[in-house]
């Protein structure tokens, strides 16, 4: 049977490896954006005005 501190690593890396999903997602979207005004897309318009 696990302890308590094995339950609690457990749970630590569950959370690292999902934060590290995110980091991955939201690197991918930068990067389409970062090619689609590489590309001329968008141009230097603040879209938040």
């Amino acid at each position: 049977m696990a302890n308590y501190l094995e339950v609690l690593n457990a749970s630590v890396n569950s959370l690292n490896a999902e934060l590290n999903i995110s980091n991955a997602q939201y690197n991918k979207m930068k990067a389409a954006v970062e090619l689609y005004q590489a590309l001329g897309g968008a141009g230097n318009r603040n879209i938040l005005q």
